[in-house]
C-alpha cells in the first residue's frame, strides 16, 4: 500500500532551537558564523529586516540580540528581538540593493526553517527506533531521508524488509512531503500516527493518506514577512 502526506513549514519555537538551525543554515549557504557586533570594516550601507515567526520573549532574558552574526563577502546578518518578542533577521550590505537583500534574506530564512525541521525529524526517528537507510541533498536544496519502520512493527505487521518503506523530502523552505510504499495498511497507520505526533501541534492541516501516484494537496506555507 502507498500513501502520501504533506506538511507546512514550521519554524523553531524557541531561541535554543533557533541557534542550532541558524548554524546549520549558515553552513549550507556558506556563511561564516561569529558573535558580537559587525566588524567596522563590514561597511553596511543598507539593510532589510524580515520577521521570523519565532517567540524569543521568554528565552533571551530581555536581550535585544540573539548573539549570532553571519558574514559573507558584502553581506552581514544579525538576529534581533523586537518589542513583541519576535525574532528579526536583519541582512545588510554595502553594495547590494534592497531587492537582492530581500532574496538573500528569504533564502536564509527558508534554510533556517529547513534545518529546524530536519533535525527534529531525525531526532524523532531515532527516538522511536525507525531505521534511517540514507540521506542526501539534491541540487535544489531538498533533503531526502529514506527509511523503514521499527523492526518490532515490521514483525508485528509481517512486513520485514531490507527495502525503504518511506521517504521524507524537506524542501529549501522547510515544507515536508512524505511518501510511504511497500507497507501494509497497519504499517501506513503506524507511520501516520508518528507523523501526526511530530507535526500536528504546529500544522492544523495535515494531508490525508492517498495513493502516492496522485498529487498531494498543497498546504499553506509559514510566511516570513518584512519588518
Amino acid at each position: 500500500m502507498s500513501a502520501c502526506w504533506r506538511f507546512a513549514s514550521v519554524f523553531p519555537s524557541e531561541a535554543g532551537a533557533l541557534s542550532g538551525a541558524v548554524m546549520g543554515a549558515a553552513a549550507t549557504l556558506g556563511y561564516a558564523v561569529t558573535s558580537g557586533a559587525p566588524p567596522r570594516s563590514s561597511g553596511v550601507g543598507r539593510s532589510v529586516a524580515l520577521v521570523l515567526p519565532v517567540d524569543l520573549a521568554s528565552r533571551t532574558n530581555g536581550r535585544r540580540r540573539l548573539g549570532l552574526l553571519l558574514c559573507k563577502p558584502d553581506l552581514v546578518v544579525q538576529f534581533d528581538r523586537d518589542d513583541a518578542g519576535r525574532c528579526v533577521l536583519r541582512i545588510g550590505s554595502a553594495t547590494a540593493g534592497e531587492g537582492q537583500l530581500a532574496v538573500a534574506g528569504r533564502e536564509l530564512a527558508g534554510r533556517i526553517c529547513q534545518q529546524s525541521v530536519y533535525h527534529r525529524v531525525v531526532l524523532a526517528l531515532r527516538r522511536q527506533a525507525f531505521t534511517i537507510i540514507e540521506r542526501w541533498e539534491d541540487g535544489q536544496g531538498t533533503v531526502t531521508i529514506r527509511g523503514r519502520l521499527p523492526v518490532r512493527d515490521q514483525m508485528r505487521h509481517a512486513s520485514r524488509t531490507a527495502h525503504p518503506q518511506f521517504s521524507m523530502r524537506i524542501d529549501a523552505v522547510g515544507e515536508v512531503t512524505v511518501d510511504a510504499f511497500r507497507l501494509p495498511p497497519e504499517g501506513v497507520r503506524r507511520l501516520e500516527a508518528f507523523l501526526h505526533g511530530l507535526f500536528a501541534p504546529e500544522t492544523a492541516t495535515v494531508a490525508s493518506p492517498r495513493p502516492a501516484a496522485s498529487r498531494p494537496a498543497r498546504v499553506a506555507k509559514t510566511r516570513v514577512h518584512a519588518a
